[in-house]
């Protein structure tokens, strides 16, 4: 289980103990793992609730009226002090009290960034465009996979009814899908433009208005040697925003048409 060390002249109370979080995990249902990743029994809504907004803004230390406000919206308790203390006492039990400190104003969840797959995605993922913009792009594809494995599914859905999380979920959304993009960016970079195409076009069909993605798969079709499709697509994406959305397509992947009927030898 979760490494525990006594504290000296400590009594039998629940929060006499310091806990080692192993591993938080965000990027998907909310799991704390101890130190053989089993998942410990976290307490109820409101308290995993608090844990996902702690993480989010970690470290820095989150305002109880912030905190308040985001677990209970319009609708606050009668005691608001004494209902956020009691959520902190209920996690704080779970998962060790040296983990949520009280600080001046507010709460905080101390645990190294290591132990938190958010942070882990994010550090991989400034690797991977380091490695790009150093001229790396296979050591940056590693990368950006690493990244990408940190996610087990959509975030936080056993959360959804918080509107924090919401809000949480549509940005960190875009961040993996920005992710997902430089993969493919680097993948490219790296040659293997037929290796790449099928789950290009999966992507596509996943993202149809995301005009980056459109424009990547133009490319590895191109250099794949398969220019009628690479054009095709460009048609579909146009019909797709001159229909769905009544706009036209980036200037710059018009510009990636016109190059390729030209058969631009910088492609």
């Amino acid at each position: 289980m979760v490494q525990e060390v006594d504290l000296p002249g400590s009594g039998s109370g629940p929060f006499d103990r310091v806990v080692s979080i192993v591993d938080l995990r965000m990027l998907g249902p909310i799991e704390v793992l101890d130190s053989a990743g089993v998942a410990l029994d976290l307490p109820g809504a409101r308290p995993r609730a608090l844990l996902a907004l702690l993480a989010l803004h970690s470290p820095a230390v989150v305002p109880t009226d912030i905190i308040t406000e985001e677990l209970w919206g319009e609708d606050p308790p009668a005691k608001p002090e004494a209902a956020l203390h009691m959520a902190v006492n209920r996690l704080r039990g779970a998962i060790g009290d040296e983990t949520v400190t009280t600080q001046p104003g507010g709460y905080r969840l101390d645990i190294p960034t290591t132990n938190s797959d958010l942070s882990r995605f994010r550090t991989h993922v400034q690797r991977g465009k380091q490695l790009q913009i150093l001229g790396h792009p296979l050591q940056a594809c590693e990368s950006f996979r690493q990244a990408l494995a940190q996610w087990r599914g959509p975030l936080l859905t056993d959360l959804r009814q918080f509107e924090f999380v919401e809000q949480a979920a549509r940005e960190l959304e875009e961040e993996r899908v920005r992710a997902v993009e430089a993969l493919m960016e680097a993948t490219l970079a790296s040659g293997a433009h037929e290796q790449v195409v099928g789950e290009l076009y999966g992507l596509v069909e996943t993202f149809p208005f995301r005009e980056r993605l459109t424009e990547l798969l133009m490319l590895a079709l191109y250099r794949s040697g398969r220019q009628a499709e690479a054009l095709e697509v460009f048609k579909d994406l146009r019909t797709r925003l001159g229909d769905e959305l009544g706009i036209e397509p980036w200037p710059n992947i018009a510009d990636l048409e016109e190059r390729i009927l030209l058969h631009d030898p910088a492609l």
